[in-house]
């Protein structure tokens, strides 16, 4: 009986361990880096034109074929380029803040611009930020938020949503992949933005949304705790003046769509 007991209580053990195990195989790992630059060139005896560069990227530090597959995602989304480690991602972010300085520096001494150019222009900026915003058993979200101005009236704002099946590392690129019904959810979406907006159901077709046609979802996605949500960036369905717009559909209403 004694011996008995003993094997039990090593079998539990075994079990618990195992599971702890599990839970932590199942849960990424991050890291993130930040790079800063900062260019002035006095440009005449009045004028200080000033360039400045700020990029927050994370990484995902697991090992294995998803976590790369992620990371891989994450760098084109971010450079543009395809991921082999981060050492070359951090390389190529530093090749693009080199790019932008170029472009700044050839803008600013084009002999076509007049004087007003500099007092518009004079302070040049990108700042970019990545960071996770939901991450379960089954799915990872993560969020790219953009500001810049590159002279001009207009500052320009974008995030970008990006949706993995976690354990494939896989990107899931249109949300229609993530449901069994995507008649449904289109309704569902179309009736809670009319709702949020306070347009009539006989408003048909829009008139100031989706360059007055039929309703549209977007394909910038991604999981929040509260639910699916969707990001339309500015100018992307409205005049500029309207601004970016999200419409999330909660959890309660979605989950009844969502593929096991």
């Amino acid at each position: 009986m004694h011996i008995l007991k003993s094997q039990l209580f090593f079998v539990m053990l075994i079990c618990v361990f195992t599971k702890a195990q599990s839970q932590k195989q199942r849960t990424l790992r991050w890291k993130s880096d930040t790079l800063n630059s900062h260019y002035t060139e006095k440009f005449d005896d009045s004028t200080l034109l000033n360039c400045q560069f700020h990029k927050q990227f994370i990484w995902c530090t697991n090992r294995g074929k998803a976590a790369l597959k992620i990371n891989q995602h994450l760098a084109e989304i971010s450079t543009g380029i395809a991921y082999s480690d981060a050492d070359s991602f951090r390389d190529e972010i530093k090749n693009q803040n080199l790019a932008f300085r170029q472009a700044w520096q050839q803008d600013a001494v084009n002999p076509s611009r007049t004087d007003s150019f500099y007092s518009s222009t004079n302070n040049w900026y990108s700042i970019s930020d990545m960071k996770v915003i939901f991450e379960d058993r089954c799915w990872l979200t993560i969020q790219i938020d953009n500001e810049s101005y590159v002279g001009g009236e207009t500052v320009h704002y974008k995030t970008q949503l990006a949706t993995f099946f976690k354990h494939k590392g896989t990107r899931i690129c249109r949300w229609q992949e993530l449901v069994t019904d995507t008649l449904a959810l289109l309704r569902l979406a179309e009736a809670r933005f009319r709702t949020e907006k306070n347009i009539p159901d006989e408003e048909h077709p829009f008139e100031r949304w989706f360059n007055g046609g039929p309703f549209q979802l977007c394909q910038n996605f991604g999981f929040t705790t509260e639910g699916l949500l969707f990001i339309y960036n500015n100018c992307e369905i409205a005049s500029c003046s309207e601004g970016g717009t999200d419409l999330l559909i909660p959890r309660k209403h979605l989950n009844k769509y969502l593929k096991k």
